[in-house]
Parts: structure tokens; sequence; C-alpha cells
């Protein structure tokens, strides 16, 4: 899992491909699960949906077979992403929601709030916005009963993002202040740029526009130095572009820059 979590995901996706390849059909199933549930995380992480879901239904199927009810439900989550990515919302939200009793029996408490909070999201891009408030709420309470302060910021600007789709833009760019004001103390977070890019939108919904310029130089400039960390072009360029938000602040940067060009 070290060059996941450095970034290196063409790094990880070969080093679990290897792995895979010299496993045997007898090697422990808990084995060959999580080698593959890890694989489908690189191919996820890069943005190749298809091939995340094929490794996670294997893992899956593995974990139904041994019992392992806490992987099981943990799958069904990463599941719920990869098919979120591809914007498959209705079932995407079907995993998340199946996931959620697996995980609490098995008091894997960070998981539920994580889940609840992709929830929340999907809801809010179904058009179902109260309800999406109602989750990011509800995954509040628990974030902040278990100091997860990483899952604070993720509430904070999702639901910042759901407000301003009701067109509540000053509340929204409150919760997106404070989520970037929690992120300029040091909290660290996954999708960072996903945040500004949020930010970004609101300030600009806010007529703001110097401020919504520096900051989509900010998300231009964090997605381009993990962009770096990913050696194989092909890759990298299915990271920038297969990736929603990542295509849509190059998208913006480069209009930004033939705008100011003229």
């Amino acid at each position: 899992m070290l060059y996941t979590y450095l970034g290196q995901f063409d790094k990880s996706l070969a080093y679990y491909q290897r792995k895979l390849s010299e496993a045997k059909e007898a090697t422990d199933p808990f084995v060959r699960m999580g080698l593959l549930r890890n694989l489908g995380i690189s191919f996820e992480k890069l943005g190749h949906y298809g091939e995340a879901l094929v490794n996670f239904h294997k893992a899956y199927d593995l974990a139904q077979q041994t019992g392992d009810r806490l992987t099981e439900g943990t799958l069904l989550w990463y599941m719920g992403s990869a098919l979120w990515g591809m914007g498959s919302l209705p079932q995407s939200l079907s995993h998340f929601t199946q996931s959620l009793p697996l995980l609490e029996a098995a008091g894997y408490k960070r998981a539920q709030v994580a889940v609840t909070i992709n929830m929340g999201t999907v809801y809010g891009d179904l058009g179902e916005h109260d309800r999406a408030l109602q989750c990011f709420d509800s995954a509040m309470v628990a974030t902040q009963e278990q100091r997860l302060g990483d899952l604070e910021i993720e509430i904070l600007w999702r639901k910042g993002s759901v407000l301003l789709k009701l067109g509540r833009r000053q509340e929204a760019l409150a919760f997106s202040r404070r989520a970037i004001a929690l992120i300029e103390q040091g909290e660290s977070l996954q999708n960072l740029v996903r945040a500004y890019l949020n930010h970004v939108k609101t300030l600009e919904a806010n007529d703001d526009i110097t401020a919504s310029r520096r900051f989509l130089k900010r998300a231009y400039d964090e997605l381009m130095r993990r962009a770096a960390r990913i050696e194989r072009e092909d890759l990298r360029a299915m990271f920038l572009q297969n990736i929603r938000d990542h295509r849509e602040i190059v998208s913006r940067w480069q209009a930004a820059r033939q705008k100011r060009n003229r």
C-alpha cells in the first residue's frame, strides 16, 4: 500500500498485478482477496473505474465465501465509490446503503461516517438535497464525537456544494471557507483538489472572481503535483482525464490561460 499512499498509482498497479500473477489458485483466499482489493483501489485512483469494479467484485466474492463481513462491507463501499465515478448514481447509492449495516456490525465507525458522507454526495447529485443535508448533518455529529478532522473538512465543503445547488450562495461560501480554513491550519485531505474546485465554484457564484482565480491556480498546481508522481504517461493522462473533477480543473485552467492570452 506504500505506493498508493505516496500517490504512485502506476507503481502500485504494477506491483499488485505482479503479485496476483504470482499467486496460485491454492493461495490463501484472504491473501488473494487483499491483492484484488488493492489492485481495484489502484485502478480507481487512476480513474479506470471499470477495471476497479472487476477486481472489487472478485474480492467481494472471496469475502462472501470466507464469511469476512467487514471486508464484504468495505468492498461494497469501494464499489459504490467506483460506480459514482462512472456516473452510475442509483447503483452507487445502493452499494453504499448495503455496506452500512455490515460496517456497523463490524464496528468500523470511520468507514460508516465516510459512507454516509458519500451517500450525501450522491443524494446531492440526484437532486435530493434535503436527504443530502441530512446525511451530512448526521455524519458531522459522528465525526465530532470521534474527532475525525479530515472527514469534518469533507462534510463542510460537500455540504457547501449542496447549498450552492439550492441557490444559498452565502451559506455555501461560509461552509466552504470553514473547510479551507481547516486545510490551511494543516489538516490533511485526500480530496484536496476537489475541495479547492468546489471553493472556486462557490467564490464565482458569490462574484469574487479574483479569489476564484487564485484558488483555481491552487487546484491546478496541486493536481499537477499529484499527476507528476505517476511516471507512466498513459496512466497520467488517464488520471487527468477520466476523473471528472480533474478534467474540469484542467479545462478551467486552459480556458483561463486562453482568456489571459487574448
